[in-house]
C-alpha cells in the first residue's frame, strides 16, 4: 500500500505495533493527500474513489453469484450427514458472503493506494 523507500527496516526495528500502525496510516493519509491535491475539484475525488470501488464490485461480484450457485447445487449432499440443509446454506452463503466483502475492502484500498492519477486534457 505504501511505496518500498517510504517505509524501511529501519521504520519498524525498535518500534512497537502501535508505532508501526502510526507510521504507516501517515504514510496512507500523507498518499490520499497527494492524490486529492492532484485534483482540482472535490467531486472529482469522490468520482476517482467511486470508479474503483465499482471496478473491485464488478470484478469480485460475478465470482460469488458463482460461487453461490455451487454451494446451492452441493448443499443438498449436506442432509445425507444428517444436517439441515436450509441451515447450512445460510451459514455457508453468509461466511462467504463476508469473504467477498473483506476481499472488496482489501482490494479498493490496494487498487486506490497504487493507483495513479493522470489529467486528461480532451475527452
Amino acid at each position: 500500500m505504501v511505496s518500498d523507500e517510504a517505509f524501511t527496516q529501519a521504520d519498524i526495528d525498535g518500534h512497537t505495533a502501535d508505532e508501526i500502525k502510526a507510521k504507516l496510516m501517515d504514510l496512507v493519509e500523507a498518499n490520499y493527500q497527494d492524490k486529492s491535491e492532484q485534483l482540482p475539484d472535490k467531486s472529482q475525488m469522490l468520482e476517482f474513489e467511486k470508479v474503483v470501488i465499482l471496478r473491485v464490485v464488478d470484478s469480485l461480484w460475478p465470482d460469488h453469484i458463482d460461487a453461490m450457485d455451487q454451494l446451492r447445487q452441493a448443499i443438498g449432499l449436506r442432509g445425507y450427514g444428517q444436517m439441515n440443509p436450509l441451515v447450512e446454506y445460510q451459514e455457508e452463503g453468509f461466511r462467504m458472503f463476508e469473504e467477498m466483502v473483506g476481499a472488496i475492502d482489501e482490494n479498493t484500498t490496494r487498487l486506490f493506494m497504487k493507483a495513479q492519477i493522470r489529467q486528461n486534457i480532451e475527452r
